[in-house]
């Protein structure tokens, strides 16, 4: 019955062992902070929450990662992305939830991610709500005629469209936690607003990302000082997802 509770993807020039230590440190400060005595013992204990981790790979150098990140910003999917999909409406499906924790480029992917499994999930919707609400909704459109030479048919599943979709914003709500930390995203989505974790040096977030959040270093006094996530960020995001694990 095991299933994902916190996920976590990495930013761009990561190699794969560094990301696996990204995500170990994420594992042992979660744990840590939902209540054991020493971060490592904790991990590895039967109870311990577990990280699935997902590698957006290194493209070869720097302007091959500066190229996937603008790819991303337009909304290429790539094999990252759809990973996140996948994590996403799963999580939906099973109605059971998860935490989505995003560093640096993982959040242009998962960002692209949230509005994907939205579209898709709705996609699924739709159909159910058709069969359950038609009639009254083509009845509404029939007596409330807008006057813009649109059939009542059509505008009924315009309707029932836009229903789908804010039942299934509000099922991610539920079932879904999107944490970007060294944000990349400047506009991130509505659909599941994301707690964004940017500060101090950290001039990625300053230039392509939104700084809105400053908030302390868990481990120091004053704000966030670079834009790497362990040496930052770890603390701060652990505590947060451990907030949202107790209360569930």
């Amino acid at each position: 019955d095991w299933y994902t509770q916190v996920t976590h993807i990495n930013g761009m020039a990561v190699a794969p062992k560094s990301g696996i230590q990204s995500a170990m440190a994420l594992q042992e400060s979660v744990n840590s902070a939902m209540g054991g005595e020493g971060a490592t013992d904790v991990a590895m204990g039967q109870d311990a929450v577990d990280v699935l981790y997902t590698y957006s790979a290194q493209r070869g150098g720097l302007f091959p990662d500066v190229w996937d990140c603008i790819k991303g910003k337009v909304g290429v999917v790539d094999e990252a992305t759809e990973k996140q999909i996948e994590i996403i409406m799963d999580a939906v499906h099973r109605k059971k939830r998860v935490t989505v924790s995003a560093h640096s480029r993982g959040t242009i992917k998962t960002d692209n991610a949230v509005k994907e499994a939205h579209k898709k999930l709705s996609d699924e919707r739709v159909p159910l709500v058709r069969s359950t609400m038609w009639d009254q909704v083509v009845a509404y459109w029939q007596k409330n005629d807008p006057g813009i030479g649109l059939e009542p048919e059509l505008l009924a599943e315009m309707s029932l469209r836009g229903i789908a979709e804010d039942q299934i914003k509000t099922e991610m709500n539920q079932y879904i936690q999107v944490i970007y930390a060294g944000n990349a995203v400047q506009y991130p989505s509505s659909i599941v607003p994301p707690t964004l974790y940017a500060g101090g040096l950290d001039m990625v977030s300053f230039f392509v990302g939104s700084y809105t959040k400053l908030l302390g270093n868990a481990k120091s006094p004053g704000f966030f000082k670079g834009h790497g996530f362990v040496g930052n960020y770890v603390p701060t995001v652990g505590k947060e997802i451990a907030k949202d694990l107790k209360g569930r």
